[in-house]
């Protein structure tokens, strides 16, 4: 029996309140869920700037001609962001790649991919406050991504929990937007 069948037999079973109390607790929860998770990450960014992006990668271990790789990639990244609900639509354009991902920011629903160094990851997305955290395990080892805005700018902190070590990269909205 699918969960349509089942909530079909439930209403026609339950006494008139009751149906009527679980359609207003699933449409509140929709409408919750679509009106407070919205954190603004919505547009093009372009990266501007970076805070110890060469020595995080160094620190985690990023083989020297991938650190060279990262660094002509970042010179004109750009990054389209689009928030539907939970679901975050991300795609990266540098001159070395075009990535686009499909993260459910749940908690719970994995995501496996290659970095854009060709490392296999598994990630786990969630929102948090007003920030998206996407933690991620796999061949790189462990990684927390959190993209937030702060003063109008995106910044994106990547952290190496087994390293101890982080970089941030900072982005503005795309004026070719």
């Amino acid at each position: 029996m699918t969960a349509i069948e089942r909530s079909a037999s439930f209403l026609r079973s339950a006494s008139l309140g009751s149906a009527i109390l679980l359609l207003i607790t699933v449409a509140s929860a929709a409408w919750a869920e679509e009106a407070t998770l919205s954190i603004g990450l919505d547009g093009r960014w372009k990266l501007e700037r970076t805070e110890n992006f060469e020595e995080y990668l160094k620190q985690s271990g990023t083989p020297w001609w991938k650190r060279k790789l990262a660094n002509l990639a970042s010179s004109s990244l750009r990054t389209t962001i689009e928030q539907k609900g939970i679901e975050f639509e991300i795609e990266s354009d540098s001159p070395v790649e075009t990535r686009k991902d499909m993260l459910i920011a749940d908690g719970t629903t994995p995501r496996s991919a290659k970095t854009a160094g060709g490392d296999m990851m598994t990630w786990v997305a969630r929102i948090e406050g007003a920030a998206l955290i996407v933690d991620g395990h796999g061949e790189l080892g462990h990684r927390i991504v959190r993209r937030e805005i702060v003063d109008g700018t995106m910044l994106m902190t990547i952290a190496n929990p087994d390293a101890d070590t982080s970089c941030k990269l900072y982005f503005e909205r795309d004026s070719q937007e």
